[in-house]
């Protein structure tokens, strides 16, 4: 899956803000839960993340970590 796809998704939701975080964009971090490749589409700091599955496309709410996933 390339950048077109969680591009399309952070853009139609620019409006909405996964509070009180900010949607990512292109070049994506990554970070692996449960097994899973995922791209972090958003974190709210001592919150969590939002990533999309880099294999599949399914979204999901990310475990906070402590500090921000990086690539």
């Amino acid at each position: 899956m390339g950048d077109a796809e969680p591009d399309a998704l952070t853009a139609a939701r620019a409006d909405v803000p996964p509070c009180p975080g900010a949607w990512r964009r292109a070049p994506y971090g990554e970070r692996e839960v449960g097994g899973a490749r995922c791209r972090v589409l958003a974190v709210d700091a001592g919150i969590g993340a939002i990533g999309m599955r880099a294999d599949g496309g399914s979204v999901r709410l990310l475990p906070e970590t402590g500090e921000e996933p990086g690539c």
